[in-house]
This record gives structure tokens, sequence and C-alpha cells, in this order.
């Protein structure tokens, strides 16, 4: 009887091994999409001349490609990040795009290469070109969803650390009180994710399992975590504007 109750005890710990194996495995195997979209997301570093005598100011903010081609030989991407860290760009500051690997995209020889070919407050979007190709991140399909209790991931510089790669779920959404956003032009209301969103992660792609893009970060929301801004209205935006997206 000993000998068998032991036997069974050996069998089931192998059984609930080959489970938690197989489901090591799964999440692994599913998680591969978004991972292989890790070195297609940027930190925005904006450089601001001061007044002489003061420091000079920094914001940071994070952006995706959506898009790579050629133009006169040469290859080129389109950065996709918020209209409200665009809007802060002048003729006084300096735009130094980095990379994963924390090289500089598009400055070369100390001046700053990159051209904005669309910012809308409408929308809270803005589309950046930089010189070079960056793998492009899909954006979601006009008849997917994502809901509830969805899995998702975001990659971005809270604080300006980067690249920090937060996990969470789609935990709602809410319709935006008209008197204190300018967000006129979105159709969908913002989803709720329930992630700690911090400054430095506007324009951080939210990712599902198999790297899609399922929206962008807009900003954070008190108590509840953060909002994002739908794949439906990004790829809006960018049909609107003739903007080529994946």
């Amino acid at each position: 009887m000993k000998f068998i109750k032991t036997l069974l005890l050996c069998l089931s710990i192998i059984i609930l091994s080959a489970a938690s194996d197989s489901k090591v495995e799964n999440i692994y195997q599913n998680n591969q999409g978004w991972k292989e979209k890790y070195s297609s997301v940027y930190k925005l570093n904006l450089f601001i001349k001061q007044p002489q005598g003061k420091k000079i100011a920094a914001l940071s903010a994070t952006g995706f490609s959506i898009y790579s081609g050629q133009e006169d030989g040469a290859f080129y991407s389109l950065v996709l990040t918020n209209d409200h860290f665009c809007r802060e760009i002048n003729d006084s500051s300096f735009l130094a795009l980095e990379d994963v690997e924390h090289n500089f995209i598009n400055v070369f020889y100390g001046f700053s290469v990159f051209e904005i070919v669309k910012t809308d407050p409408s929308y809270d979007l803005c589309v950046i070109k930089v010189p070079g190709y960056s793998d492009p991140i899909e954006i979601l399909g006009d008849s997917k969803n994502i809901v509830m209790g969805d899995e998702v991931y975001v990659i971005g510089a809270p604080g300006g650390d980067f690249p920090i790669i937060l996990e969470g779920m789609i935990s709602g959404e809410i319709a935006l009180p008209q008197n204190k956003f300018t967000l006129f032009s979105l159709q969908n209301n913002l989803k709720l994710v329930s992630l700690k969103i911090m400054k430095g992660h506007s324009g951080s792609p939210v990712l599902t399992p198999d790297g899609k893009a399922a929206g962008i970060i807009f900003a954070a929301y008190p108590y509840y975590g953060g909002l994002l801004i739908s794949h439906w209205d990004i790829r809006k935006f960018l049909i609107e504007n003739g903007i080529q997206f994946n």
C-alpha cells in the first residue's frame, strides 16, 4: 500500500510538472510577437534651449515605428507618438530619438534630422519621419477589438528610463468629458489599462501578446492606471491624412 501511494505521488508530480512546463511553453510562444517588436520602440528626447545661464530643459516621451520605406535610395521610418509632445518642438529645441541600444538614430554630426509629417491635437497623435529602417509595428485591424481582461504590454520611457516593459490588462473604458479634453475627432471611448502610467509613457505602444498595436498611451488616469487611444482612432487618423502604415 505504501509503495502504491508513493508511486501515485510520483506520477502526480510528473503530471503537474509536465502541465507546468506546457503552460510556460505556451506563454512563451504566445508572447513572442511583442518581444520581436521591442526594437521598434524609441525614446524621444527633446532638449529645449533656455536663456543664458539656465540649464537646458529636457522632455521625454515614447514613439514606435509604423512604417518603413525608401526615398531616393535611402531608408526612412515613420514614428507615431502624441501631439502633446510634438507641440513642444520648435526652433529652440533639439530632438533625438534613442533606440533600445541607446543609440541616437536621427543625430548626425551634431544635427538633428527629422520631419513632422502630421500632428493633430484633435486626435493627440503625431507622426515623425526619421532616417533609417525600423521594423514597423502592425496596427490592429478594424475588425479586431480588445476588451476588458485582455492581456497587454506597454514599452516606454517612464520618468525618462528606457526601455521599461510593463504587463497589464484592459480594465475598462471611459468617455471623454468634452469640457476637459480636446480630442474631438476620437470616435471611440478611451480604454483603461491597469498599469501605473508616468511622464515619459506618452506615445508608448500598447501591444497584444502577438505584437500588434492595440492603442497608444495618452495619459495617466488617477486611481485606475492609464488611458489609451484605440487602434481604430489611430487607423482613422492615419488614413485621413494619407499616411502609410502597416
